[in-house]
């Protein structure tokens, strides 16, 4: 190893400075460090190596950026400076996926080389840009919220006011971009010695990168056991359905009717095999009645069915009112009737039976919180009479009616 890179290794620690004061985002940060500091070591041992350890900064990268605009949603920041947080974001990881396919050189004899130089150039990349970032734009979401909160400054006012203040680390930030600056022309330099007979190499390099990204989009939204969404999906999308006033939307709650004696009789194996079969009984359904496509990210699907815990479901439906979810609700409630689940030796471990309640926006109800609270109060309702019934404040404890759509 040699005595530059040595250093770089060495120099791949975290300096308390570069904390914002917000732990959420802080303790992310540092992980960042420690990833920068493996890739670094890893440069001189091997290219599949390396690679590894790269793809996991990839993959952090991914999740942090997730993370931190959630959090800034969560902290009420003002929304044109995530949307401005969000472009920074997605930029950078185009850059980076960019630089990654300059780490392999294939030759006019098909000889694979593996460019030491790019993947120090790549790490020393990330590593700048990580602290322009933090100190040009995370130290301002520590500031907007202190503004918030100890200020009482509205979200817009506190985003001003953080502008019109940001002279304050221009030394540090002139530094940094200049590094920046520096990698970036060793970078371009480097550029022009990349042959054409490399595409195929880069080509399989990024769609591995957009499975990555995909698998990671998917597995953050949705549940592990069914498939459906979660419930983190469930508040972010009832969250921005809630920015339009006038949008009408419906909320449809469940829960399985005897579904804790099948886990205590026969264990979470069988429980789980239960909410299988009665989340693609209701995906099913939704698809035959055109409430949604066969890929639950489509932008256009009239329904989302979302896992929030144990055998607690719920169907989230925009610009839906309430007679037209009671309906969806019946028709639900009655295919799931229909369901027997058994277990390998024949015996029946559920019989199809649900507790379902339907509320929608309204006067009285104006928020997703108040009307996931009115969903479950009629569930509960229900549950308390009887059971295996959809209820709402149209039709107290309604029978379930309606059969189920026919493929």
């Amino acid at each position: 190893m040699n005595d530059s890179l040595n250093k770089k290794i060495q120099e791949a620690v975290w300096s308390s400075d570069l904390d914002i004061g917000l732990e959420e985002v802080d303790s992310e940060h540092r992980i960042f460090m420690d990833l920068i500091k493996k890739a670094y070591i890893s440069i001189n041992n091997s290219y599949v190596e390396f690679d590894k350890n790269f793809k996991e900064i990839i993959q952090h990268l991914l999740i942090h950026f997730r993370n931190e605009e959630a959090f800034m949603k969560a902290q009420g920041i003002y929304s044109k400076y995530i949307e401005e947080h969000q472009v920074i974001h997605s930029d950078f990881i185009i850059q980076i996926q960019n630089l990654q396919r300059n780490f392999i050189k294939v030759n006019s004899d098909s000889e694979v080389n593996y460019q030491v130089a790019f993947a120090i150039n790549a790490i020393d990349f990330i590593k700048e840009w990580l602290i322009f970032h933090i100190v040009g734009q995370d130290s301002d979401i520590a500031k907007q919220i202190e503004l918030i909160q100890d200020k009482h400054m509205s979200a817009e006012e506190a985003y001003k006011t953080m502008q019109e203040s940001k002279n304050k680390n221009v030394s540090i930030l002139i530094k940094t971009i200049n590094s920046l600056l520096k990698i970036l022309e060793i970078r371009n330099s480097k550029l022009n010695e990349i042959e054409q007979d490399v595409e195929n190499r880069l080509k399989k390099s990024q769609e591995e990168n957009e499975r990555i990204i995909s698998d990671n989009k998917m597995k953050s939204l949705t549940d592990q056991l069914t498939g459906i969404f979660n419930r983190r999906y469930a508040m972010e999308l009832l969250e921005d359905i809630s920015k339009n006033e006038n949008l009408i939307y419906s909320i449809i709650s469940f829960d399985l009717d005897g579904f804790k004696g099948v886990n205590d009789t026969y264990g979470h194996e069988a429980g789980d095999k239960v909410l299988k079969v009665f989340s693609n009984t209701v995906e099913d359904y939704l698809i035959r009645a055109n409430y949604r496509g066969k890929d639950p990210m489509f932008h256009e699907n009239k329904a989302f069915f979302c896992r929030f815990g144990g055998d607690e479901f719920a169907i989230i439906l925009p610009n839906t009112n309430i007679d037209d979810a009671l309906k969806l609700a019946n028709g639900i409630h009655a295919a799931i009737n229909n369901i027997t689940v058994y277990t390998d030796a024949g015996v029946v471990l559920w019989k199809g039976k649900s507790s379902l309640g339907v509320a929608s926006k309204s006067l009285e109800h104006t928020t997703y919180n108040d009307v996931i609270k009115e969903a479950d109060e009629y569930l509960y309702e229900v549950k308390n009479s009887g059971k295996n019934r959809v209820g709402s404040r149209n039709t107290k404890m309604q029978q379930g009616g309606g059969e189920p759509i026919k493929a």
